[in-house]
């Protein structure tokens, strides 16, 4: 998946947040509140926002399996309706690594076989590697500087390298690979 450079409003970013119930005439079903470190009764809502978190339209679920259910069922459909200035299928076929748009979200969408099925659609995203152990020589970092939108002054050195990787799942019966970007910053 190649991220490249996304056309303006091809990027989203996808989050789900929990709302506890505290009613007792309703029986919902059980969510892991971060905040509170507990489960408790409530729904979901998955919020789909630009790039300057503007937001683009809100799923309400009360019983669901899932942000990567959720993207499957409910947002990729609909964002496949609504984005507009999508490559068209020529497009598409003539550059293998074009997508129709990126999707952003938290390390609960981090599964190969969903990175495979967006993949599938032509769809990229850019998320979060859980549990990495392995350390890259800090002499492959290269420094950049980051800049404000307005350009008009520097806010902070970082340090970044990036590497192409093949992913691969678990599954002897059914497996998948994908190609993708990895990039780390440099830290403490």
């Amino acid at each position: 998946m190649d991220v490249g450079k996304c056309r303006a409003g091809r990027v989203l970013y996808i989050d789900g947040h929990v709302n506890i119930y505290y009613g007792q005439t309703t029986d919902m079903p059980k969510r892991f509140t971060s905040r509170l470190r507990l489960c408790m009764s409530g729904s979901t809502d998955y919020y789909v926002n630009d790039k300057t978190g503007q937001p683009f339209f809100v799923v309400s679920e009360a019983i669901n399996s899932g942000i990567i259910e959720q993207i499957k069922t409910s947002i990729l459909p609909r964002l496949e309706k609504e984005i507009p200035a999508q490559p068209t299928a020529e497009e598409l076929l003539q550059n293998p690594k074009l997508h129709k748009f990126m999707i952003v979200c938290d390390r609960e969408c981090y599964s190969v076989d969903f990175f495979h099925y967006l993949w599938e659609k032509r769809v990229a995203i850019c998320t979060y590697n859980k549990n990495v152990k392995d350390k890259w020589p800090e002499k492959d970092f290269i420094e950049y500087e980051t800049i404000k939108e307005q350009g008009d002054s520097i806010t902070e050195k970082i340090k970044l390298c990036q590497r192409e990787i093949t992913l691969k799942n678990n599954d002897p019966k059914n497996p998948k690979q994908v190609t993708c970007r990895e990039i780390r910053k440099l830290s403490k």
